[in-house]
């Protein structure tokens, strides 16, 4: 974000005047582009919104409209030229639901890719010595096979081990709900980065805490993770579009895994693990 601000300030480094109210400043904004003018509408901070332009030559045209503008700024050609940018908006959106539509197949996404181990692996579950195997190759039991074979997958692959039906449905419920449009809005790299630290730091945080041989797994640590940095990047609406969580749902995560320490047989400090480095990881990302 802090990277397209300054781009902003370089294309449109010339401040032609103020504007009181967002909605009016767009108006005006699009009124230039039908007039031949390019210019950039920017909150400040008195919260009200100035206009930039190009260059000198384009803030002084910029300025003369913005006379005729403050005379009525609800004039039929300011009030058409927003209605045109609504309707492309609108299209847009259009296109974005169909993409939408078309993403829901892509077979190659992180997300689909981390659900379709997830429910291989718990097929396996149906074949005792083929799951028991599994887990020896890619649980996390024993410290030894980090420290001394240097089997640093171990940290990361029991996120796609669940024992029970109802234990990987809700994950994977909850990691479609979160996973996907985090992925579709940010990137890959983005949704990959952010499930592999989760994973390492949300494992080996449960691991520290239960005697070897140790048996645990599940994504819910990641998908905690993810419920924070959504958490996080949401405070003061500042989340990009359409990752928005809904409010409250934090808090909630916050006192399910307090309950959890009350109960047995749940990976209490791998979800707390998971929840405060996505927190974390979310709020250094905000103040970006």
């Amino acid at each position: 974000m802090a990277q397209l601000q300054k781009l902003a300030d370089e294309v449109f480094p010339v401040k032609a005047g103020m504007v009181a109210r967002r909605d009016l400043a767009l108006s005006f904004v699009d009124y230039l582009q039908t007039q031949g003018l390019k210019a950039q509408a920017r909150e400040e901070f008195s919260g009200a919104w100035g206009i930039y332009a190009k260059d000198a030559q384009d803030a002084s045209r910029i300025k003369l409209e913005l006379l005729r503008f403050g005379e009525n700024p609800f004039a039929k050609a300011y009030r058409q030229a927003a209605w045109q940018r609504g309707a492309r908006t609108q299209g847009a959106a259009r296109q974005q639901r169909a993409g939408f539509s078309l993403w829901m197949l892509q077979p190659w996404s992180v997300t689909t890719l981390v659900e379709a181990l997830c429910v291989l692996i718990y097929l396996l579950s149906f074949f005792p010595g083929a799951f028991n195997q599994a887990y020896a190759w890619l649980g996390l039991y024993r410290l030894s096979d980090v420290t001394a074979s240097f089997e640093l997958w171990r940290l990361i692959t029991p996120i796609f081990f669940h024992f029970g039906i109802l234990h990987i449905a809700f994950n994977l419920v909850m990691w479609e709900a979160f996973a996907r449009p985090l992925e579709r809005t940010l990137g890959r790299l983005k949704l990959t980065s952010l499930s592999i630290v989760i994973a390492m730091l949300s494992n080996a945080l449960q691991f520290a805490f239960i005697s070897e041989p140790a048996v645990f797994g599940g994504l819910s640590g990641v998908v905690y993770g993810l419920i924070g940095y959504l958490g996080m990047r949401s405070f003061g609406g500042r989340a990009p579009a359409g990752l928005q969580l809904p409010r409250g749902l934090l808090t909630v995560s916050v006192i399910f895994i307090a309950f959890g320490f009350f109960m047995s047989g749940i990976a209490n400090f791998c979800h707390a693990g998971g929840l405060a480095v996505g927190a974390l990881w979310g709020l250094w990302d905000r103040r970006q």
